[in-house]
């Protein structure tokens, strides 16, 4: 598979796990900025990241985030090759999350 540009690179790779997304495009361009303005909106908070995992040889190390949105929720992302994208992979998952929530009619209320 040929990609041409990141988004490709990106949807690719989460097409399976963010399949109910309607435009994955606006989770590639940045992703923890986006879950910023949704926690602060919806639950007045503002998302920590740390890093949670760390494999592989220190010339190829690999990295895990977990994003933190107050009391409502912690989750993981998957391993990436720096601590940043490791964030913003974290910040995937959370906003798919949010998603989900929201389809299941669980997601709506403020704290």
């Amino acid at each position: 598979v040929q990609c041409t540009d990141a988004r490709e690179v990106v949807a690719l790779l989460w097409r399976s796990r963010l399949a109910d997304i309607d435009d994955i495009t606006t989770y590639a361009v940045d992703p923890k900025s986006l879950l910023q303005q949704v926690t602060q909106a919806r639950f007045g908070v503002t998302p920590r990241y740390d890093i949670t995992g760390a494999e592989g040889p220190a010339h190829n190390r690999r990295f895990q985030s977990t994003v933190s949105i107050g009391d409502v929720m912690k989750l993981e992302g998957g391993f990436a090759s720096n601590k940043q994208d490791a964030s913003r992979l974290a910040a995937v998952a959370a906003l798919a999350q949010i998603r989900a929530l929201d389809a299941a009619g669980a997601g709506g209320g403020e704290e």
